[in-house]
């Protein structure tokens, strides 16, 4: 019983500083599939007649399940056993302290602030702001459209999930 128990905790492997060109790579080909699918795959969805949203949550949401993806396979590849204490070890994913969760609602704040505070200042922001039709999201009707929420919040999910595995690990 003694020996499992020492078994199932052997040390985690060292993780060691990449170089500059293997940095380049972890950064560039994310980039590359955000660069393929905003700047391809979102122009030839958006001419296929495909809804925005849908679109948008294909385009993006593909270069974001890639890094998800890729930070499993690359956790595997460390030699690291798969079960969850290790895997929330390796990739800091403990309970957020009261100050963390301090700062997200004040930075979520900021962010919902600054667009407001911005369109007091820029006409053109204003203008926009004031002429479009609030009913609408990216071109879609919400008047009894409810598949755009779920649509939206999965692409959230991703965009979290895939950025912080991702740039974490």
């Amino acid at each position: 019983m003694v020996a499992a128990t020492m078994l199932d905790r052997a040390p985690a492997p060292a993780l060691v500083p990449l170089s500059l060109t293997r940095s380049l790579a972890f950064v560039g080909v994310p980039w590359l599939g955000f660069a393929l699918g905003a700047y391809l795959v979102l122009p030839a969805l958006d001419r296929a007649g495909v809804p925005l949203p849908v679109a948008v949550l294909i385009s993006i949401g593909g270069p974001l399940v890639g890094l998800i993806a890729a930070s499993v396979v690359a956790y595997r590849r460390e030699g690291r056993p798969w079960a969850g204490t290790p895997f929330r070890d390796r990739f800091r994913l403990g309970r957020m302290k009261p100050s963390m969760w301090a700062w997200t609602a004040g930075l979520s704040i900021v962010m919902v602030a600054v667009p407001g505070l911005l369109s007091a200042t820029s006409t053109r922001i204003l203008e926009r702001m004031v002429s479009s039709n609030a009913a609408t999201v990216m071109g879609v009707s919400l008047a009894g459209a409810w598949w755009v929420l779920p649509v939206f919040l999965l692409l959230i999910t991703l965009n979290v999930a895939g950025e912080e595995l991702w740039w974490r690990g």
